[in-house]
């Protein structure tokens, strides 16, 4: 529900959001099986070392941080840049995905990305 894809329905029951709806179709429509999708999503995180993975997992949820134990790997803009430049620069991510992470508008990430990508 923090990520917005989900919402409450009813009583006590849960509903894919608008914007849950139109990812599940985008799953759904790219020819992709469940198997393969997880592979990715696997593929991806295993890539990232402890620090990357706390970063990454948190920067699609920033409220979250607050409560946090490991907090100070979250204050490391560097590396939060980094990261999102490496990511994407591996077709991991899109680049929305990679502002995101990276704390940036998508078009201060897409103007940096000279800097960054070979």
């Amino acid at each position: 529900m923090a990520d917005g894809l989900v919402v409450r329905a009813g009583v006590a029951g849960l509903a894919l959001s608008a914007e849950g709806k139109r990812l599940a179709d985008e799953i759904l429509g790219s020819g992709k099986s469940g198997v393969a999708i997880v592979r990715e999503v696997k593929g991806l995180l295993n890539a990232l070392d402890y620090g990357d993975l706390i970063a990454y997992v948190y920067s699609a949820y920033p409220g979250w941080d607050s409560a946090s134990e490991v907090k100070h790997f979250l204050g490391d803009r560097g590396r939060r840049e980094r990261l999102a430049y490496r990511l994407y620069a591996s077709n991991k991510i899109s680049i929305e995905r990679a502002a995101q992470v990276a704390g940036m508008t998508v078009e201060k990430f897409a103007g940096d990305l000279h800097k960054h990508v070979r």
